[in-house]
C-alpha cells in the first residue's frame, strides 16, 4: 500500500512541476532576436555599406540600442547614433560615417524591447571590392 502511495506522490510531483518546465522554455522565444541584417549575416559585399539595417523578432526601444562597426585589425568604424524607421516591421538602422577598407568586418548589436530585457549579438562580414 505504502508503494502505491509513493508512486501516485511522484505522479502528482511530476504533473505540477511539468507546467513550470514547459512554461520556463518558451520564455526565451518572448526576448528579443535578430533576424535578418544588411549586410548580411557573414556576407561578401563589393560596395562598402553607408547603412547598417538590423531587423528583430520585436520593435526594439531605439533610445537605447546601439551598433557599432569594428573593422580589420580591431579599428573601430564610425556609424551613427542607430535610428528605428517608421513601420511595424522596420529595421534599426545605422549610418556608417566612417571610412571602411577592404577586409572582415564585425557588427555588434545591443538592443531592448518592451519586455525590458537587454539582448546583444554580432555578426561578420567582408568587404571585397571587385577586381
Amino acid at each position: 500500500m505504502r508503494f502505491v502511495a509513493v508512486r501516485r506522490s511522484l505522479a502528482l510531483s511530476g504533473l505540477l512541476l511539468a507546467p513550470c518546465v514547459v512554461a520556463a522554455r518558451p520564455a526565451e522565444a518572448f526576448h528579443l532576436h535578430l533576424k535578418r541584417a544588411e549586410p548580411g549575416i557573414n556576407d561578401t559585399v563589393a560596395v562598402a555599406p553607408k547603412v547598417i539595417r538590423l531587423w528583430f523578432t520585436e520593435r526594439p526601444e531605439a533610445a537605447v540600442a546601439r551598433i557599432e562597426l569594428q573593422g580589420p585589425g580591431g579599428a573601430w568604424v564610425a556609424v551613427a547614433k542607430p535610428q528605428l524607421e517608421p513601420g511595424d516591421d522596420a529595421p534599426l538602422t545605422a549610418a556608417v560615417t566612417g571610412a571602411m577598407a577592404p577586409g572582415a568586418y564585425r557588427v555588434l548589436w545591443r538592443a531592448m524591447a518592451a519586455d525590458g530585457h537587454p539582448m546583444r549579438g554580432s555578426f561578420g562580414f567582408v568587404l571585397k571590392p571587385a577586381s
